[in-house]
């Protein structure tokens, strides 16, 4: 899986030795002219950013409070600022030219197996818990007989959505594990694992670059928006199509044969199976173009052959959907009762490309659920964090960063219209393909760092905000399950509903999958 990069990565630190300030690869860091008007602009960026950081820490502290005559109550409006200020730093670290950090040895197989064992343990607590919402009617709707599945692949579905190798997935985990939470759970964690090391063997297989490899696999395995991938069993669909497209783009970057069409067919394949699986995963190509782009492998033959014919079966697979649904299809807006995605505004789309997809990256907090110190300190390490990167970095390529960030904006299209998470981040479960480039950028800015010590601080700083935010997060999902379980235990024993299932949120109050629930129930054993 690995390859013995140990001397390209002796070579790479030797070329990123400094003399007299400038690096022995031609790269200058003190000789950079900054004009005093970027040292003014910069100093203030950083000041309004370290405000916003503050504040942020205080909203979760003390919940809404006044300050100096004004209230601080939208979580979102501070995340927000935060992260544009955050990207106004990134453009400077553009501008300090492509430096060099500090590179690590070929450290490949325990790294990866911390960021494993780590994302593991993190989601083990929730592995027990019960089923959710429609989780009853997906995990005992689909089954192994050739005619249904023929017939997924040319019926479309009630729910606007065309996943017939999706629906496989379903069946064959039904087959294995039955109607119970707990393997079903176990599976969605193996799969989400088996992404997290995908990432890993495809940015190290490009980049040679241990410390991008291990912060880009650990931040998207413990990313705040991931509980849904575990505990919710629809994001199967979310879950299977990145894997696939993930191993489209190790073909394409690691062909088997001097042929490119060995590596271009089974990618091909795979990007049809994946969308198959779900429609985000339309973004394939773009990501292998942003990989390549980033890598400096656009000159690949099997990239530039996957690209245009990637293109060809994503046309291809679209006009057979919108054949089917005589339409692009997906959710219903329900005041039109056209496609969800046809009722999008201008204004609404630019404020969750800008503004709100970037707050709910950087801090995919649940702010529903009371917060306190766990949450302050996560907030107050994360924003350590980036700041810290953003000023101890050597610098970036631009068209790394311009790569990733625009790979991410275009994962976002198949869901705009869903794109403007609350402060609940519910539905932070489509950020699930988008996360990809962001977090192989943010594995990139850490490992720009130009000491390891300083690295070092930073990725501590990093799994203690990523596990605590995961953590608040994932608690709630535990206490909704158990609030469903108990409703639907509840109305299968002909009992007054719990009052509290007034607090759960309309994706977790039955408004579907209730009637499987309590079938299922009434089958089972009554318990003591």
């Amino acid at each position: 899986m690995f390859r013995n990069v140990a001397q390209p990565d002796i070579v790479e630190h030797v070329e990123g030795l400094k003399l007299n300030g400038v690096t022995l690869n031609g790269t200058s860091h003190k000789s950079d002219k900054v004009t005093p008007v970027e040292r003014v602009a910069v100093r203030i960026a950083n000041i309004v950013a370290a405000v916003a950081a503050v504040l942020l820490v205080l909203r979760a502290i003390r919940g809404p409070f006044e300050l100096a005559g004004i209230w601080i109550r939208s979580p979102l409006t501070l995340e927000t600022s935060f992260a544009i200020i955050a990207g106004v730093l990134l453009f400077f670290v553009c501008r300090r030219g492509e430096g060099r950090g500090a590179i690590p040895p070929a450290a490949d197989l325990p790294l990866l197996l911390l960021a494993l064992v780590w994302i593991a343990v993190a989601f083990s607590p929730n592995l027990p818990d019960p089923f959710v919402s429609d989780d009853y009617i997906l995990v005992s709707r689909y089954t192994l007989d050739p005619g249904r599945i023929a017939r997924d692949f040319i019926t479309p579905g009630g729910d606007g959505a065309l996943r017939p190798v999706g629906n496989i997935g379903y069946a064959v985990v039904h087959t294995l594990a039955g109607l119970r939470p707990f393997p079903w759970h176990c599976y969605l964690l193996g799969v989400h694992l088996l992404n997290c090391a995908l990432l890993y063997v495809l940015v190290r297989l490009l980049w040679r670059n241990a410390f991008v490899s291990f912060t880009a696999a650990l931040l998207f395995g413990m990313h705040g928006s991931r509980p849904q991938s575990v505990t919710w069993a629809s994001d199967n669909f979310d879950l299977l199509a990145c894997a696939l497209s993930l191993i489209a783009a190790w073909c394409l970057f690691r062909p088997l044969s001097r042929r490119p069409w060995v590596a271009v067919a089974p990618a091909l394949a795979l990007l049809a199976a994946a969308i198959f699986c779900k429609e985000s995963a339309y973004v394939t190509p773009v990501l292998v173009f942003a990989f390549a782009l980033a890598a400096g492998r656009l000159g690949d033959r099997a990239v530039r052959l996957f690209l245009p014919w990637s293109a060809v079966v994503c046309v291809a697979l679209f006009a057979y959907r919108w054949v089917l649904f005589r339409g692009p299809g997906g959710y219903l807006d329900p005041t039109t009762g056209r496609p969800a995605i046809l009722s999008l505004h201008l204004l609404s789309t630019a404020k969750a490309l800008c503004l709100r997809m970037w707050a709910i990256l950087l801090f995919p907090v649940n702010w529903r659920e009371p917060t306190g110190i766990g949450v302050a300190v996560a907030l107050a390490a994360g924003c350590g964090a980036v700041l810290f990167s953003l000023w101890s970095s050597s610098g970036l390529p631009a068209r790394m960063v311009l790569a990733f960030v625009g790979a991410a904006i275009c994962a976002m299209a198949p869901v705009l219209h869903l794109a403007l998470v609350d402060e609940s981040a519910i539905g932070s479960r489509i950020f699930y393909i988008p996360a990809l480039p962001f977090c192989v950028l943010a594995g990139h800015l850490v490992a720009s760092v130009r000491s390891r010590r300083r690295i070092a601080v930073i990725l501590a700083a990093l799994m203690l905000s990523t596990t605590l935010t995961l953590e608040h997060n994932l608690r709630f999902w535990h206490q909704a399950a158990l609030a469903a379980d108990r409703i639907c235990d509840a109305v299968a024993q002909g009992k007054p509903v719990p009052a509290q299932s007034a607090d759960l949120p309309g994706l977790l109050s039955f408004g579907n999958g209730l009637q499987e629930c309590v079938e299922q129930k009434r089958r089972e054993p009554v318990r003591p």
